[in-house]
């Protein structure tokens, strides 16, 4: 039965909130064992994220010694990446730069590691995520069988919800302990609703945060990136990036200095569809070329998904892909092509205990004519209270 019968709407009316935080963290220890060991680390952050901007900027670093091999390890990463909107118009554009660089002394010998990445993005289209409006409804259902509400929750409730559980990360970042302030905000909300009785169980709560979150959904990233995705986006990449690594010291068999580059250009179609509660449909197809060194490569690949249960006890998820690659070096060239068929399904027992059985088989073909891998998993997953 389709969302907007049962409850007046659908997944596809929800909208990210908006949502910023920032911080600092720092972090250090000291122990002795035979010898003397120490780490410090230090991270800041910022994040700002709505339905027209997703920014964020971040950068630390870390160190660690230890007195028994005279060795040490010293990072500093940073990392910056914004996409945004154009006057709330379909077009966006983006970009993203990150650097990291390593020190390491072992034993005397002194490495380095650097990279740094730079991406530009731009394109037209949206792709959201309303699983938070079924993990909502999935609360609605938890609230009703344990009679904290005398009917179903209002939409505009139900989406308040949603809203609230999509900034669950922000919380997780801003509050050490987060689950009081979410479920603070989680009673506001059910207040101003008719239905609401009052008086929320310690159990409850943990069906709330626990089971809705994950029980429901566990395995939902594992086989194929699935989500609750609507909308369609075509995005186009420019990315480059240069690694440079080397040692300092005169150590025969170990290269000075080795610096390369990997520009590349991508462009990339999704398209997601919820057709209703229990089934949703989602297309992606992208296709990439890149230089490495004197090598040039091609890679193209198609990707259909379906899946059906989600909310139910059962979750099916079938998916499809094809891709191929063309490599060419020096004028000769490679090729290489696949097929992947694969299937996952997932059964939950009341909220004690989940199986789980999923694979997929992949054809491949190339000059040598055609060959083939398989993949098979089985699973219990039992909770004790």
């Amino acid at each position: 039965m389709l969302i907007s019968l049962l409850f007046g709407l659908s997944i596809t009316d929800f909208r990210p909130p908006s949502s910023r935080v920032y911080g600092w963290e720092l972090n250090g220890g000291f122990h002795h064992l035979r010898s003397n060991h120490g780490d410090f680390s230090s991270h800041l952050y910022y994040y700002l994220e709505s339905d027209t901007i997703e920014f964020s900027i971040s950068g630390g670093g870390s160190y660690s010694y230890s007195t028994f091999d005279s060795s040490y390890q010293a990072d500093l990463s940073s990392r910056v990446q914004i996409r945004s909107y154009l006057s709330n118009s379909p077009f966006f554009i983006g970009g993203m730069v990150r650097g990291s660089s390593q020190w390491d002394r072992i034993f005397g010998e002194e490495y380095r590691y650097h990279s740094f990445d730079l991406t530009l993005s731009s394109g037209v289209g949206r792709i959201r995520d309303g699983i938070y409006v079924v993990r909502a409804l999935a609360i609605n259902k938890i609230l009703l069988t344990e009679g904290v509400i005398s009917q179903e929750l209002k939409p505009e409730t139900i989406l308040a919800l949603a809203q609230l559980l999509s900034q669950r990360t922000f919380f997780l970042l801003r509050y050490e302990r987060y689950f009081k302030y979410l479920a603070q905000r989680v009673e506001s909300i059910l207040e101003k609703d008719p239905a609401y009785k009052g008086k929320i169980s310690g159990y409850c709560w943990f069906k709330i945060f626990e089971l809705a979150d994950n029980i429901y959904y566990r395995g939902l990233y594992e086989l194929i990136e699935w989500e609750r995705r609507f909308g369609i986006r075509l995005s186009l990449d420019l990315s480059a990036g240069g690694i440079t690594k080397g040692r300092s010291g005169d150590r025969v068999g170990l290269g000075i200095d080795d610096l390369y580059g990997y520009p590349e250009i991508g462009v990339t179609l999704e398209y997601g569809y919820p057709i209703d509660l229990s089934r949703q449909l989602s297309f992606t197809a992208s296709y990439t070329l890149s230089f490495v060194d004197t090598m040039t490569s091609h890679y193209c690949q198609l990707r259909f998904a379906y899946g059906y249960g989600i909310i139910d006890r059962y979750l099916i998820q079938p998916q499809f892909a094809v891709g191929n690659s063309w490599h060419i070096r020096e004028g000769r060239g490679d090729w290489e092509c696949w097929i992947s068929p694969g299937i996952g399904f997932y059964f939950y027992l009341e909220d004690r205990i989940s199986f789980e059985s999923k694979g997929d088989i992949t054809f491949y073909r190339d000059r040598t004519g055609w060959s083939g891998s398989t993949y098979l998993r089985l699973g219990v997953d039992h909770r004790i209270f």
